[in-house]
């Protein structure tokens, strides 16, 4: 048999990544306790993470060294840090590669393991093991879109004709571009605040029934599944990213007094929307194929029913507001790895309050604010009887 490995400057670098890696983390593991002031909330949050990237970072070097494929005429072999996985030729289905790794797979497995190479674009000589890989096996990719164009040209609710259907899966296609490019732009725009600010969120907030309607529509045509050589056509960027955007939008613009009156209708709305988009797959492709799309799709839909429980309760909110006045008992502001801040004044009791209470602010009010200053805080009853509110400072 034949044995590939990591390629040598691969593995040089490799090793230098990790080293550097591993004692980072280990200085992040022990840094809460030769460090004074560290909080004992970050050390709860901290110690179990690095535990855990160490323990990765560790297996990653062993593999550097230890891993190993091997071809041959019986089969493939799989050497990694926690063992060996062999499969014979007879005993593969096929294999199916991404853009971060190659799987190949078992045709029973309940007795054998899929054998998964992360790295074996980086291993010497890949492309002759990808050659071996592919003349021994079938592409399941290729041999699922076979499979799925044939059932899309054999379907009558698409056509009379092979002609009518093809045109009927161009214009699914088409419908797919359209929907993922102006949910797309709508997610951007609802970062910019503007006279269109409440059209953009309305639309959004719209949006994802639209897209809903539209899969019933072209019958099964449109999935909102991401599968890669997929025959259908996805609506996928259509449905997470306003979905997404709306969540984040939410969080920035409003505070919410009081969390415990939100979880019951997010929770409500969210179930009905999984049941329908339930129902609406049914109805369209026949079956509920995988669970990692449904965890995905609750994943959008728990983002979108919080943003739009959010945005309507607030927007469309016309009860008067009930003041209160408070002063600044401290401000801070915190810059994330990636550059972005945000900015924080903590209060002292105000309302129904008993103590302090920290909340997000503008960089306007921020600046602009220093403590013992006298705030204004506008409590709203909210739509849905969500309470939110915000702060304005006083102008003597």
């Amino acid at each position: 048999m034949k044995t590939y490995k990591l390629a040598k400057g691969w593995r040089i670098f490799a090793l230098i990544v990790l080293f550097l890696l591993i004692a980072l983390f280990v200085w992040i593991l022990i840094m809460p306790f030769v460090l004074e002031d560290v909080a004992d909330v970050l050390m709860y949050f901290m110690t179990p993470l690095s535990l855990g990237m160490l323990a990765f970072l560790v297996y990653a070097l062993v593999d550097t060294f230890k891993g190993a494929i091997q071809v041959g005429d019986k089969g493939i072999v799989h050497i990694h840090p926690l063992g060996v996985n062999a499969l014979r030729i007879e005993d593969v289905k096929g294999y199916e590669v991404t853009d971060r790794s190659l799987k190949i797979y078992p045709k029973r497995p309940e007795i054998h393991k899929k054998i998964t190479l992360s790295n074996y674009k980086y291993v010497a000589n890949a492309t002759e093991l990808q050659e071996w890989i592919t003349s021994n096996f079938v592409d399941i990719e290729a041999q699922v879109f076979e499979g799925e164009y044939t059932d899309i040209m054999s379907n009558h609710d698409y056509g009379v004709t092979v002609q009518e259907r093809q045109a009927y899966l161009k214009k699914a296609k088409l419908a797919a571009n359209i929907l993922n490019w102006f949910g797309s732009i709508l997610a951007a725009l609802l970062f910019f605040e503007g006279p269109f600010y409440f059209i953009t969120c309305c639309l959004t907030i719209v949006f994802i029934p639209i897209i809903l309607i539209v899969i019933v529509v072209f019958k099964g045509a449109l999935r909102i599944e991401e599968k890669q050589g997929s025959a259908y056509a996805s609506i996928h960027l259509g449905l997470m990213l306003p979905s997404i955007a709306l969540a984040i939008v939410a969080l920035q613009s409003f505070d919410i007094f009081d969390y415990n009156s939100l979880w019951g209708p997010l929770v409500l709305l969210t179930v009905v929307l999984l049941a329908i988009v339930i129902l609406v797959i049914k109805q369209s492709t026949k079956q509920v194929k995988r669970l990692s799309m449904l965890i995905g799709v609750l994943m959008s839909l728990t983002a979108y029913s919080y943003g739009t429980l959010v945005l309507t309760n607030c927007l469309f909110d016309n009860h008067i507001p009930e003041r209160f006045s408070a002063k600044v008992v401290s401000k801070r502001k915190h810059t994330s790895s990636k550059g972005g801040t945000s900015y924080y004044i903590t209060l002292n009791a105000w309302g129904t309050l008993t103590e302090p209470k920290e909340t997000s602010v503008g960089a306007t009010v921020y600046n602009s604010t220093k403590e013992q200053d006298v705030m204004y805080i506008y409590l709203h009853e909210g739509l849905f009887d969500i309470p939110w509110y915000y702060i304005r400072k006083v102008v003597e």
